[in-house]
Formats: C-alpha cells, structure tokens, sequence
C-alpha cells in the first residue's frame, strides 16, 4: 500500500503458503507422467526425427564437397536436397566403378551441383514449378552429367539437352543420338573446320598475331558456332594456337 504521509509503500499483509492464494489444480490438465512406462521415450523420439538442417550442412559439405552457398542452396528445400542425393548416389557408383581422368577440376556430384542449382533452377522458376514436378529422373539427370564429366557432351550443348529432358523427360543419350550432339574430340576430324574459320576470319587473325590473345576466344567461339556446338573446345584452342603459330 501508499502510506500518503510518510509518502512510502508498506506491506499491507502477508501470505507465506499456496492456501493462502487459494490456488487449486487445473481440471482439464491432469498430471504429466513423462515415462517410458507412459509412452514417453526420447530416444525413440529422437530417433523418428528427419536429419535437421545443421546435421545436413555438415554431412553435405564433407560427403559431397560442396561449398557452404551450394550446400545452403540445398538444405533451405528438402525435395531439392533428396532429388540430388539420388542423383548423387548413381554418380558415386558410376565413379567408384570407373577410371576417370577428363581433367575436370570438379567432382561429377559437383558439377551437377552446380547444374541443378543453376541451369534446372533457372528453367523451373521460368515454369513457377517445383522439383516435386519434374520429368527429369534422377537417374537420367546423373547420366546428363556422366556425359559432359567425359567429354562426350559440350557444355553448351549440354544447355539444350537439359532443356528437351525438362519438357518431356527424354533420355539424354537419345536426345544426344537423335539430334547429332556428341562432342567431337578428335583432332583430325576438326581440324578442316579450324583452318576454315581461320581463313574466314582474317581480322581476328591478325589481331592475335599481334598479341591480342583474347581473339583466340572470339575464332574459337566462330568454330563451336560452325560445328552446332559439338567441337571439344579445349581440341579446338589447341588446333588454332598451332594452325597459327605455323601461319
């Protein structure tokens, strides 16, 4: 209470136990027995529970060797993150049974990473869909990649590829097959090609013997646009760094 005329607060009486308060148990909460007898049992719980986010994180990052912004990219949507395990899961057989040396500087499940999080991200928000309605198979998707990892696909092609399995969930080798799309590789076969577009394009030339190098780009992309795409760029800068050293 106020005591006005000392102008101080006072206590006006006292009360030490429960009764006093008139407290009484609630009738609609019975008592809570948190027992294995009772059907309380944590670990079960705990062991029902889906993988949380942090567990994902860490496990994506040493399984896969993703980098943090990939592995966020999957954690923040679990039918994304399962969709690429399964992929993942086919191109970790393929490579434990294979001999691989593409000199890729990345892992096949990272370079599907990075497809999945760039070009088929890309073609389902044009679509306002989720991964929960692709056609694209995992399995189908891991054999996408098998073939650009081994070179019998060019990136770019690999572009158009991904764009017809995503319409209509076709197999990527018969996308290849039927439309002519398999990378070339081979030197001899390209070389006609590269000495046409250096006699078509004297500019260029001439620009990267006087020691533009980044003209090499420009002949080189000249070279992918005469064979559709199925030149292996690294054959074909190195046939045009010879054919041009030579001229």
């Amino acid at each position: 209470g106020w005591d006005d005329i000392n102008e101080i607060t006072i206590s006006q009486r006292l009360k030490e136990s429960a009764h006093d308060y008139r407290y009484f148990p609630e009738p609609d909460l019975p008592p809570l027995h948190l027992t294995k007898e009772e059907g309380f049992d944590i670990e079960a719980m705990r062991s029902a529970l889906p993988e949380l986010p942090s567990a994902k994180r860490t496990r994506f990052s040493k399984q896969y060797g993703l980098s943090e912004k990939m592995t966020e990219f999957f954690v923040a949507d679990k039918h994304f993150a399962d969709y690429f395990e399964k992929a993942a899961s086919e191109l970790l057989e393929w490579v434990s049974n294979s001999n691989l040396e593409t000199g890729r500087p990345s892992t096949p499940v990272q370079l599907m990473a990075n497809y999945m999080s760039s070009d088929l991200q890309a073609l389902l928000i044009a679509k306002d869909a989720s991964i929960k309605d692709i056609r694209i198979t995992p399995e189908n998707l891991a054999e996408l990649v098998k073939m650009i990892h081994t070179n019998e696909l060019s990136s770019r092609a690999a572009k158009d590829v991904l764009a017809r399995m995503f319409a209509d969930g076709s197999d990527p080798s018969d996308i290849v097959r039927d439309q002519g799309l398999s990378q070339v590789s081979d030197a001899g076969a390209l070389e006609e090609v590269v000495k046409k577009i250096i006699q078509e394009n004297k500019k260029p030339v001439e620009d990267y013997k006087a020691g533009k190098e980044a003209t090499l780009q420009v002949l080189v992309g000249k070279v992918m646009k005469e064979t559709k795409g199925a030149a292996n760029p690294e054959v074909v800068r190195e046939l045009l760094t010879g054919l041009l050293g030579g001229v």
